[in-house]
């Protein structure tokens, strides 16, 4: 971790301890799920260091550096524990813009991509979920039930106290405000063209 706290920065030690202990389980997975998908990219600090047990650490503080969708998460992960004491470097490493999550349950491995502009208000959220940015996830009357292996990508509107089951991709723009069954994709309507009127002349 040298190179990392050369550049100023280190999580707390209490960080450490909740990513090894077993409330820190998601936590770990979410870890090691993003540093296998961004190992191959030129920035990231972590490139060729193996995704580990023994390495999550390292990967931890590389993650929390590089990505603001990350630090939002890691808040999220580590709400009233020990390990908040990262909130120190609010200042210089500021979260996602407009990124809110809540939910009293969000299972591992849970992927965020370009987090902007993205709300995410549901009754729970399952494993391998992956969401990009400028999407709702929110409450119409209820809120919605989200479950395994799901991907929500942008500007998609999924609102309601629905069931989004499993094995599901919900496409950009799409609006989804009923029961989705599993092993489903859901569109956005076509683009409908409609013919201009021609000006007088």
């Amino acid at each position: 971790m040298a190179a990392l706290t050369r550049a100023g920065f280190a999580l707390p030690a209490a960080a450490e301890d909740f990513l090894r202990s077993s409330d820190g389980a998601l936590l770990a997975e979410d870890v090691a799920c993003w540093a296998r998908w961004y190992k191959t990219a030129s920035w990231y600090a972590g490139q060729g260091m193996p995704v580990t047990e023994t390495n999550l650490p390292f990967h931890l503080q590389a993650l929390f550096l590089a990505l603001a969708e990350f630090r939002s998460l890691f808040d999220y992960r580590t709400l009233g524990r020990a390990a908040a004491g990262h909130r120190q470097h609010q200042e210089t490493l500021r979260r996602a813009t407009e990124l809110y999550i809540s939910s009293p349950s969000i299972g591992p491995r849970f992927r965020i991509q370009h987090g902007q502009n993205t709300s995410i208000l549901a009754n729970e959220i399952g494993s391998d979920f992956w969401i990009n940015h400028n999407v709702t996830i929110g409450s119409h009357r209820g809120i919605p039930s989200i479950g395994n292996k799901v991907t929500i990508r942008t500007g998609a509107v999924v609102v309601g106290p629905i069931r989004i089951g499993d094995n599901i991709d919900i496409t950009a723009n799409a609006v989804v405000a009923t029961n989705v069954p599993s092993d489903t994709i859901a569109f956005a309507p076509s683009t409908i063209f409609v013919r201009k009127a021609r000006a007088k002349r």
